[in-house]
């Protein structure tokens, strides 16, 4: 499935908002991935998705389930 508009591949993505929001991009990348594996109806391969601009998570369905500014 495609991703949501202005949505990066997840540990791009997170690295990417860690570098505009003065957060360490392995930081930000490694809450990504908390965050996804928090999320109970995911698994490691699956292709969740971060928005660098607002730090919104995407699930493969394309449904908001987290922010990693939250």
């Amino acid at each position: 499935m495609a991703r949501p508009r202005g949505f990066w591949g997840g540990d791009e993505g997170a690295e990417e908002w860690g570098r505009r929001n003065n957060v360490d991009p392995d930081t930000a990348r490694r809450r990504f991935h908390k965050k996804k594996k928090d999320d109970s109806f995911s698994q490691a391969s699956d292709d969740y998705s971060v928005n660098p601009e607002t730090g919104e998570i995407a699930d493969p369905d394309g449904e908001i389930i987290d922010n990693l500014g939250e």
